[in-house]
């Protein structure tokens, strides 16, 4: 004779696992969406490359389980200026607008436009699928996010458009984005000069967390530092959603990182 799980039985009759997961596949089916767009713009303006592109465009971006818990910390924080570090073709650019509507949050997003991937020209791709809609909200820099310091790899290849921007002194936000440069020296570079412009309540968020070595080892370093690690939000990539491993999304809050140098 079969015997029931009491537990099981208590969370399926309540409905409480479908009120648990019910927020993820809310959120899932919104970015879910704007994929599908996304989808159809690239074979819009690649037609004979779709097949090859496509692939490219998700490979480094966010994924669905990504984007839930993002817009989670959006929502808590209710960002009024948020900064980006590293857009590509805009899907997290468009997520973060589609996420702040409501609060009329104002966006900057700093990317060189250098070629990445397959695409030699990202911008384009940027301006139809994140810019039209939110061009009121959104300020687009062309530029490496840097004091003038930053040395790397893409700098050297790139001197004509290694152009480097930071903004003014007194300019605060409430959540910056790091997703640029995935090696330690880089991240590390990206995330002292970002907690520079942080407010009081402000929040760093990273991307990749899992799948590069360099932003790994630094998440790592962070959180022995904070020695707080419940405030630092890690999504190994055990997880699997619509065929993609879950990257990570690392969380860190201003008034913890006053230590870390």
């Amino acid at each position: 004779m079969k015997r029931n799980n009491p537990i099981k039985s208590i969370l399926h009759s309540d409905g409480l696992v479908s009120k648990m997961l019910k927020p993820y596949f809310d959120s899932r089916k919104r970015f879910n969406t704007i994929r599908y767009e996304m989808i159809d713009l690239v074979k819009k303006m690649f037609p004979e490359h779709s097949e090859e592109f496509l692939p490219e465009v998700f490979g480094g971006s966010l994924k669905s389980y990504d984007a839930f818990m993002f817009e989670k910390i959006i929502r808590d924080i209710t960002p009024e200026k948020v900064l980006e570090i590293g857009s590509f073709l805009g899907l997290s650019t468009r997520w973060i607008l589609e996420s702040t509507e409501e609060y009329k949050t104002r966006v900057i997003s700093v990317d060189p436009n250098i070629p990445h991937r397959v695409f030699d020209e990202p911008r384009k791709v940027f301006m139809e699928f994140a810019a039209k809609k939110y061009r009121s909200r959104l300020e687009i820099v062309n530029a490496f996010f840097s004091d003038g310091s930053l040395q790397n790899d893409y700098t050297r290849m790139y001197p004509d458009t290694s152009i480097h921007w930071a903004p003014p002194q007194n300019e605060k936000f409430d959540l910056i984005f790091i997703d640029a440069g995935h090696s330690y020296e880089d991240a590390l570079h990206d995330f002292l000069l970002a907690r520079k412009y942080l407010t009081e309540r402000g929040v760093i968020v990273f991307h990749d967390t899992e799948s590069w070595d360099g932003v790994k080892r630094l998440m790592n370093e962070i959180k022995a530092d904070m020695k707080t690690p419940l405030l630092y939000l890690l999504f190994k990539n055990w997880f699997i959603n619509n065929g993609y491993l879950i990257d990570g999304i690392g969380c860190f809050y201003s008034e913890r990182m006053k230590s870390f140098d």
